[in-house]
């Protein structure tokens, strides 16, 4: 914790006033953009520890993940008006060839001429303070509206049958490769880039999760009579969940590898808002996509449960499946396209994550199934509005704790988050409390 804060509390002071030069504030904020460039796949930054010379920059900072520091040493002439980067230098790479160093300067968008310098061009200019706060609440929200949708799909199992399907994660990641699966099946008909390509990636993410939690809940959950369980009988349902987990990991490790599955970007493209300092937020097409398909989700969600006939028989059954059943409502039939609903949301997810971040694995499901979790505890078990709200909570933390603190801690700040609330406050923030306290 004492770490984290004095990383944070360095870059803040090289943002804000690193000798009270701007020069230096700009070399800083343009050295960690660096760092993505040089680490595998789209890395959060843990800590960085910014050491300012007269014409350099050092930064040191560990991979959320990751124990061990790395160290970036960058090399700047000229000052705020003309930065120029003319040197990278990593212990273990060594110092960047020119020819490198030119495909650097492309990939970060700066000048090519000399003469009008580095620095950085509208699309992607340097973030002080404020903005560096602003791109990390966007980089939360996008992250919380994949929570969310998986914290849904815990909060609809759990409200009608008191039991969490440990699942969700899984089926989370399944999405993903349901996803990369149709655009492999139309790769190379121009339909597996842009809008049509992210169209594609979520309608086959949903149309292979729907059986899939069709397939369990008839397969797993209806012969251990959860229609029927009592508080008593929740623990075989628990150990099942689990095992279900467990089984469908090591069935897509076994039909696709192990390798993680790279994919280059579908949607590409974004905006520049620009802030009153004269810098700007960069708001990509993929995350205000990912944002907007979670709220539509939970907007139509919200009136299915409330204004539908399956919403109506669903709450039936969370109240009371022995009355409902005798009312004529068909029990098993409604726990089936809950079992569904949940893994097709998960689905919706696992899409959303390929396609804005560009990656899917086997165990890709592990910690966000149990951060998803979290949230949908913290909001309340059980309550759909709670499940939304963990969420967007969970996400937010999550990338300010990456970039504020030590990125080492961050899950284990987020489960000590879940096991305060279980203790505090069972029913979380908008949860039932006679659904805990039975």
């Amino acid at each position: 914790m004492i770490s984290g804060l004095r990383s944070a509390c360095l870059l803040l002071l090289a943002v804000l006033a690193t000798g009270c030069d701007r020069t230096e504030a700009l070399r800083a904020a343009q050295c960690q953009r660096v760092i993505p460039a040089l680490e595998d796949g789209a890395p959060t930054i843990g800590s960085i520890d910014v050491r300012a010379g007269d014409s350099s920059v050092i930064l040191v900072y560990r991979i959320a993940g990751h124990a061990e520091s790395h160290r970036l040493t960058c090399r700047f002439a000229g000052d705020a008006d003309r930065l120029q980067l003319t040197g990278i230098e990593t212990p273990a790479a060594g110092a960047l060839s020119a020819p490198q160093l030119a495909m650097l300067r492309i990939w970060l968008g700066l000048a090519d001429d000399p003469a009008a310098g580095d620095a950085p061009t509208p699309h992607a200019p340097p973030l002080g303070p404020p903005g560096y706060l602003l791109q990390q609440l966007l980089n939360g929200l996008v992250l919380g509206a994949i929570y969310c949708l998986i914290a849904i799909g815990y909060a609809q199992v759990f409200s009608l049958l008191e039991i969490v399907n440990f699942a969700f994660g899984e089926l989370y990641m399944m999405g993903a490769y349901f996803a990369l699966l149709g655009l492999v099946l139309v790769a190379g008909s121009g339909l597996e880039h842009g809008a049509a390509g992210g169209a594609l990636a979520l309608t086959a993410a949903v149309a292979l999760s729907l059986p899939w939690g069709w397939a369990i809940a008839r397969a797993v959950y209806r012969p251990l009579g959860i229609a029927r369980a009592n508080n008593a009988a929740r623990l075989i349902p628990l150990v099942s969940a689990i095992g279900l987990s467990i089984f469908l990991q090591n069935l897509v490790r076994l039909g696709q590898g192990n390798r993680n599955k790279w994919l280059s970007p579908i949607v590409e493209g974004g905006w520049s808002v620009p802030l009153g300092d004269g810098t700007a937020v960069r708001v990509g097409i993929a995350q205000l996509a990912i944002v907007m398909l979670a709220a539509a989700v939970c907007a139509v969600l919200w009136l299915v449960v409330q204004r539908s006939a399956f919403g109506r028989q669903q709450r039936a059954c969370a109240q009371d499946r022995v009355a409902a059943a005798l009312l004529g409502v068909d029990v098993d039939r409604v726990i089936s396209r809950t079992f569904m609903l949940g893994a097709a949301l998960a689905g919706i997810a696992g899409a959303s994550a390929l396609i804005g971040y560009g990656e899917a694995d086997p165990s890709m499901g592990d910690t966000i199934g149990f951060k998803a979790l979290s949230a949908a505890v913290l909001g309340g078990i059980g309550s759909l509005g709670g499940a939304m709200v963990g969420g967007l909570l969970i996400g937010l933390a999550e990338a300010l704790w990456s970039a504020y603190f030590d990125g080492a801690y961050r899950d284990v700040v987020i489960f000590a988050a879940l096991i305060v609330t279980l203790i505090v406050r069972p029913a979380g923030l908008f949860g039932d409390p006679g659904k805990t306290s039975s």
